[in-house]
């Protein structure tokens, strides 16, 4: 399985499973064929409401002209709904999957415009090819280029998301924020060890792995260990226990962190 690692806000990093060619087929089938249904209906009703006593001509060009504009939502649907939706059409929301930023930054509207955009390249440029060779069966094979790009991109990336700097996940976080050094302190709360800041992001980090283990293992001589090294590195004098000592620091890096 693929993964990819987004930085947040707060310096946190989020590991979420890449979405697949196949759940990708999937999600884009049902946006097509809701597509589709969209037309028909919108076909449908133009053909059966009256356009009043007009002439044969004018009453065809009323009738296209209607219709042209009725599907004018359909030629932008998944621009719109990705961008109305946060990065997902009703397709991805069926199979949780939203289009996200590589770097962990909001995605903006030019990020769903570029993808949008080359999707004509991605998804339809096959079509036009085929149908100029004469070829009938690149009807039943839309996306060729979108899926080779997928297929051969480390984060499985059409050419529309390697140009918008985005990616389409799965909303299954493999790494949460239980896993990262992320810990909620209050407002009033009292920073205890201001030394913590000098530390790295990295150090940070490894203290709160070696501190999961040592407390998933019930390791004291681990908690006692890395509490003496942390105390060396950023130079405190505590003499709290090991293991409050080490969740007091976490606490610290990420009120100062969060109040910076």
């Amino acid at each position: 399985m693929k993964t990819i690692i987004i930085p947040t806000t707060q310096n946190i990093e989020l590991e979420y499973p890449v979405a697949n060619m196949g759940e990708r087929i999937l999600a884009g089938l049902i946006d097509f064929i809701l597509y589709w249904l969209y037309l028909f209906l919108i076909l449908y009703l133009v053909n059966t409401t009256p356009m009043g006593d007009e002439s044969l001509g004018d009453y065809w060009y009323k009738q296209t002209a209607i219709f042209q504009i009725l599907t004018l939502p359909a030629a932008a649907y998944s621009l719109l709904m990705e961008f109305l939706f946060n990065g997902q059409t009703l397709g991805k929301m069926a199979l949780k999957l939203r289009t996200i930023r590589v770097d962990g930054k909001s995605t903006t509207l030019s990020n769903y415009l570029i993808r949008w955009v080359l999707k004509m390249i991605d998804v339809w440029f096959s079509l036009y090819v085929f149908s100029i060779l004469g070829w009938g069966i690149g009807v039943f094979i839309p996306g060729v280029v979108g899926l080779i790009a997928i297929g051969a991109t480390k984060n499985n990336q059409r050419l529309g998301d390697l140009a918008a700097g985005t990616t389409v996940v799965k909303l299954k976080l493999v790494t949460t924020f239980g896993d990262t050094i992320f810990v909620e302190t209050g407002q009033d709360y009292i920073v205890k060890f201001p030394e913590i800041e000098r530390l790295s992001d990295r150090d940070v980090s490894i203290l709160k792995e070696v501190l999961d283990a040592g407390i998933k293992s019930s390791n004291p001589r681990l908690l006692r260990k890395l509490s003496e090294k942390v105390k060396s590195v950023a130079k405190i004098q505590s003499d709290m226990p090991p293991r409050q000592f080490l969740q007091t620091l976490l606490q610290d890096y990420n009120h100062i962190f969060g109040r910076k």
